[in-house]
């Protein structure tokens, strides 16, 4: 049987294929993630820009290192700003107080760490983002700020929040760095008491983070419009920390971090300034000192009044050479700066800084005291009056020049000096005391602004508070007419140091001594009124002194002189015969028209006050 045609159809077309469905196309994610750096660019480009924004970085977190302790490297991270809260590092060195515009310096360099942190973690990864949380914590010794930088690095890129913007998610891990500065500012211990001041220590956290938000926004974008090039990070904290710098350096300046520095260890308000102590102390330091250099322990514990002595001198040796090398290294840096006749008051001050040996042997405790001018103090208070005439500080230099002047023999050159320092101290603290008080009922007072000058008027009145004293005592024994000649019993008396010991007399033997030299001269009974003072008990000062105001031969200048003295012994005493004789002491100065009565006016007791004794201004 022959096959029918469609069988050999059949046969010749194979085997029956049947149609394939299409598959479905694989699902893409639900949120695909941004391209990284290393997708846009080749991986050894992206390296080296991410290398180059770590050293950016650490350069940020040495700057801000060197803004909040003094130093660019601290080895351990909890020695100094480890330990401190926010706030405190906004007061210390440099106070935002002082200085507002350092609240900007301190916000943008916060800006880039927290910026830098965020953006690396999301266009490098997280990984690459630790070595930037290491650097904040270790170099710019917040280690606080550091762990929540991390957490924020973490949030910024989980997918757990189902968003693909990253910059929305990186304004979402600004929350853990925002609350991390707020708690540290919040737990300053050096927080002023009105409301007001706490919200102005808040301001360089808001103003970080604001900062931050602005500068990530800036960066997508500009990463989206140049599709991702690594170079951008690098860029953006350049701008944020080179405009910190450019801040810091044009509008706060770099002299006044270090005369802050400098004012910290150095300045009259400082820890270590000359400070004194006892000399069990003294002792104790040395005993040390010497079981360093011998191996046993037991020097230092019976020395030696002079031995003590010698220890004391030898501190006061040290301060002084800390104290004159850091002077003279930031005159030398900054020759023009606002400081420098602040410096120069240190400077010539701790060449005048010595040491009351006295009070080691009496009271068995160390002070110091720059009331004599020494050679090589004057030479700086000339320069200050030279250099800086017209600042408040060569008023304290006319007074410390007039006084070392008369010292010296020149009595006319040093009377001039002195009565100009009298008169402009006099307008100068006129001047101050309406301004004090508009400051202090002025818009500034809200925010407690702190003038950056350090010059006070309690230290201009210090200086000048004894110069009308000085000055009456100069022209009531001395005339250019008669005595231009013969300045050496002035001379002698003003260079008398009242004090030190080290002499081959003490001070009760050379006053004596001067008084047998200069019996016959004019200043003979202002010599014995201060001989009168030498007496062992305020019982035996007060009889001398009423002898010497009995005296017939007693000039009136010695006169006022020992009756303010004793009116001032009297005050102190708990007898009330005693203090009601002190009073009628003062009402007989009151109208004599010599210095004494200025005196008198603060010492006579206003009602419902006790009688108090004036101070004395004796050379």
């Amino acid at each position: 049987m022959e096959p029918s045609p469609g069988d050999n159809l059949a046969s010749d077309s194979g085997p029956d294929v049947r149609p394939q469905r299409p598959r479905a196309a694989r699902p893409k994610p639900a949120w695909p993630q941004p391209p990284r750096a290393w997708d846009r660019n080749p991986h050894g480009v992206a390296m080296l820009f991410l290398l180059l924004a770590l050293g950016v970085y650490i350069c940020g977190c040495l700057l801000f290192s060197r803004l909040t302790t003094g130093e660019y490297f601290v080895i351990d991270m909890f020695k100094a700003a480890g330990r401190q809260p926010l706030g405190a590092l906004l007061l210390k060195p440099v106070s935002i107080f002082q200085v507002p515009l350092y609240a900007a310096v301190i916000a943008l360099l916060l800006a880039a760490l927290v910026t830098g942190v965020i953006i690396i973690s999301q266009f490098y990864g997280v990984g690459w983002s630790l070595l930037f949380v290491l650097a904040t914590a270790a170099l710019a010794h917040l280690p606080l700020l550091g762990a929540a930088l991390l957490g924020a690095a973490l949030l910024a890129n989980t997918r757990a929040i189902p968003l693909t913007n990253r910059f929305v998610k990186g304004l979402i891990a600004l929350v853990l760095p925002s609350a991390a500065m707020w708690v540290s500012v919040s737990h300053t211990e050096t927080l002023s008491v009105k409301p007001i001041e706490v919200v102005f220590l808040h301001f360089p956290w808001v103003a970080a983070v604001t900062t931050s938000a602005v500068a990530m926004m800036v960066f997508w974008l500009a990463a989206r419009l140049l599709r991702y090039r690594s170079g951008l990070g690098v860029l953006c904290l350049a701008s944020l920390v080179g405009l910190a710098v450019g801040t810091f350096y044009y509008g706060v300046g770099m002299d006044e971090l270090a005369f802050r520095l400098l004012d910290r260890d150095h300045g009259l308000a400082s820890p270590t300034d000359f400070c004194g102590g006892s000399v069990k102390a003294v002792a104790a330091k040395a005993a040390a000192e010497w079981k360093k250099e011998d191996g046993d322990g037991d020097g230092g514990v019976g020395l030696a009044d002079i031995e003590i002595k010698g220890k004391v001198l030898e501190e006061l040796g040290r301060s002084r050479a800390a104290v004159t090398g850091a002077c003279e290294a930031f005159l030398r840096q900054f020759p023009r700066s606002r400081y420098c006749p602040y410096v120069r008051f240190l400077l010539a001050r701790a060449w005048d800084m010595r040491a009351d040996l006295m009070a080691v042997s009496l009271r068995k405790q160390v002070s110091y005291y720059d009331d004599i001018v020494s050679p090589q103090g004057s030479a700086v208070w000339r320069d200050l009056l030279v250099e800086d005439m017209d600042d408040p500080l060569a008023i304290v230099a006319r007074a410390k020049l007039g006084q070392y002047l008369v010292a010296t023999g020149k009595i006319e050159e040093g009377l001039q000096l002195l009565k100009d320092a009298r008169a402009l101290g006099n307008e100068y603290l006129a001047r101050q005391a309406p301004q004090a008080e508009q400051h202090e009922e002025g818009l500034l007072s809200i925010f407690n602004i702190q003038p950056r000058d350090p010059v006070t008027p309690d230290l201009i009145r210090e200086a000048v508070e004894p110069l009308a004293q000085w000055i009456w005592l100069i022209e009531s024994n001395w005339s250019p007419q008669t005595d231009a000649a013969d300045g050496r019993p002035l001379a002698e008396l003003f260079a008398l140091d009242p004090l030190d010991s080290r002499a081959h007399m003490d001070y009760p033997s050379l006053l004596r001594a001067l008084v047998d030299k200069y019996n016959n001269g004019r200043l003979a009974d202002n010599l014995r009124e201060r001989r009168c003072m030498l007496a062992g008990t305020d019982e035996a000062r007060a009889i001398e002194l009423g002898a010497l105001i009995r005296d017939a031969n007693t000039g009136d200048d010695a006169r006022c002189e020992a009756t303010a003295d004793l009116a001032r012994l009297l005050s102190r005493s708990k007898d009330v015969a005693d203090r009601r004789r002190a009073k009628q002491l003062w009402e007989s100065l009151l109208e004599s028209g010599t210095p004494f009565a200025e005196d008198a006016r603060r010492a006579l007791p206003e009602p419902g006050r006790a009688l108090q004794p004036a101070p004395t201004t004796q050379p």
